[in-house]
């Protein structure tokens, strides 16, 4: 708690017992993970994460909450690569080089988070992924799509794509439209394709 892990590889590593508290730290400038996330029932919240490669990579991670961070810079926002009911919420992202934040594979809930000017998509849920919620979710002005959806069993609830290059949610056919989903000023005048938006 209230550590500084600058200029390494990795900044935090957490990979042994339960239950582990990461809390108010600054990780900045290293060079591939800000923080590797690998246990159970981790707490990860209000840490500011600058200029780090992937700025929090979840890997294997179960139930854990990763809340109220602040990520900036780097390639990367965070990458939930391997977890499991992780529940992300109230982050935010701002102008990551390739995507803000994105879900590879794992039943996980993504609710209120911010992505701000990313390279690439604001949020993405790659096709290997399972069951993954999105809810409440803001994507303004990235590059590419606010919302970039290429798993079926993806849920889409009240999101909102603003400004964004392409279109503001691009989903594939046969998603769950939760309905309340806005979008408006992207790049795409259909604004989203699959999810009704208003």
């Amino acid at each position: 708690m209230h550590n500084s892990a600058q200029r390494n590889k990795w900044g935090l590593e957490v990979t042994g017992g339960t239950d582990n508290v990461v809390k108010g730290n600054l990780v900045s400038g290293n060079s591939q993970y800000g923080i590797w996330l690998a246990e159970l029932h981790t707490q990860l919240r209000r840490n500011r994460f600058v200029r780090n490669r992937i700025g929090i990579y979840v890997f294997g991670d179960r139930e854990s909450v990763i809340a109220l961070n602040r990520i900036s810079r780097g390639r990367r926002g965070i990458n939930i690569a391997e977890g499991h009911r992780t529940r992300v919420g109230r982050n935010v992202i701002v102008r990551p080089h390739v995507y803000g934040l994105r879900a590879r594979n794992g039943e996980n809930i993504v609710r209120r988070n911010l992505v701000r000017k990313s390279g690439g998509d604001g949020f993405a849920v790659k096709p290997d992924n399972h069951g993954v919620l999105l809810s409440h979710n803001i994507a303004m002005g990235a590059r590419d799509d606010g919302f970039d959806i290429r798993r079926p069993s993806t849920k889409l609830t009240g999101n909102r794509a603003v400004r964004n290059g392409d279109l503001g949610i691009d989903a594939v056919a046969g998603i769950t439209d939760g309905g309340g989903n806005r979008a408006h000023g992207n790049g795409d005048p259909a604004q989203c394709r699959n999810v009704a938006c208003r």
